[in-house]
């Protein structure tokens, strides 16, 4: 989510059921900590935008919008977003503020110096690559497995190594790891396929190869 939330609009952070309906051809947003979109314009208010928290200390609930369903689970701590198609997901995961075909998820890192960084799914390409976005390059471990099949480097010592994903692929498994004293937005993030489904884990353990 390479935006950041910093749309060019008011901002609301409401209940989504006491919304205005969403603007489904406008701007959405979505990651693991929140939800954002654009509010229909109705005579004579002005459309809003809001923002949904998922982990904010209140009670976990499913927010619905244009065809996606998030559900947080404050335990597990999980987030799963379901689609109506897989190739949706571009349009709540965006590139900036644009629909470009590609999937892009960010993870922050909070250190010494916070910084965020993008995992990248091309679906026209069927290739995952990694984004450091900027300097300094935080030194994460991120490993990519396809169907539980083995694990492959897509950042290793500053090195991208971008990986591709059968189309006849069902599942994909992110994994990162950061240095001690470095926390992630979120360590693991499955791609079921089939289901169209996309799950965040807060933590997760970093699979041996």
């Amino acid at each position: 989510m390479t935006a950041r939330f910093l749309l060019p609009f008011l901002l609301i952070s409401v209940p989504a059921q006491a919304a205005a309906p969403a603007d489904c051809a406008g701007l959405m947003l979505a990651g693991m900590q929140r939800a954002s979109y654009r509010t229909q314009a109705a005579f004579p208010a002005e459309p809003e935008t809001v923002n949904v928290e998922f982990f904010s200390g209140g009670p976990a609930r499913l927010t619905a919008f244009c065809g996606f369903v998030f559900k947080p689970d404050p335990k597990a701590r999980t987030l799963t977003v379901t689609a109506r198609q897989f190739s949706a997901f571009a349009n709540v995961f965006r590139d900036g503020y644009r629909n470009t075909g590609r999937i892009v998820l960010e993870n922050r890192s909070y250190g010494a110096v916070p910084h965020a960084s993008n995992v990248v799914f091309d679906l026209a390409e069927r290739q995952l690559t990694f984004d450091a976005a900027g300097l300094p390059v935080m030194p994460l471990t991120v490993g990519v497995s396809v169907d539980g099949g083995p694990l492959k480097a897509l950042f290793y010592r500053n090195t991208a190594t971008p990986q591709r994903v059968p189309k006849t692929a069902r599942s994909v498994d992110i994994y990162v790891k950061a240095p001690g004293g470095t926390t992630l937005d979120w360590q693991r993030v499955r791609f079921d396929i089939q289901k169209s489904t996309v799950t965040f884990y807060r933590s997760a353990a970093f699979p041996r190869r």
